[in-house]
């Protein structure tokens, strides 16, 4: 049986050995809010893609924290569209479209967790042409520009 170390609060402070399967259940107890995550992390977390039939065009939904669940139809086609089906600039998470880099924009609102809503944390980009969740606007300039679409690589 795996094992995982665990620190005991006796006065001998012999670690007390707990079966890993228990230590993995009550991590999963935790509150996600818990948990420090970008707002990177979430939307990766957060996405969900499938081929739509017969066309077999990607379409990916992306669902982030309470307050923010948008998607992206035809990604990598040129009628490609982002739309919104829930959100609250006022809540944990909204969204900006990027004109110029034509990105989905995933931002921290005021309800955010504090790990999402760190500067160097505080943000996602979504490419429409291969329905990605990227870190950086050069990296979403790069598919823009280089129009990889999805797809086998």
């Amino acid at each position: 049986m795996a094992t995982c170390d665990t620190h005991s609060t006796s006065l001998t402070k012999a670690p007390m050995r707990l079966p890993a399967s228990i230590a993995l259940a009550a991590v999963s107890l935790l509150p996600t809010a818990s948990l420090a995550q970008s707002t990177f992390d979430l939307t990766v977390r957060g996405t969900s893609c499938n081929a739509t039939q017969p066309s077999g065009s990607l379409h990916c939904t992306y669902r982030v924290g309470k307050d923010l669940e948008f998607s992206i139809t035809s990604i990598g086609e040129p009628d490609a569209t982002i739309a919104v089906l829930r959100a609250n600039i006022d809540g944990d998470f909204f969204l900006r479209v990027g004109m110029i880099h034509g990105c989905a924009i995933v931002a921290a609102g005021a309800k955010a967790p504090k790990s999402a809503s760190e500067p160097e944390t505080s943000g996602a980009l979504v490419s429409p042409v291969t329905g990605k969740v990227l870190r950086t606007w050069a990296d979403c300039d790069k598919e823009r520009l280089t129009g990889k679409r999805p797809g086998p690589s």
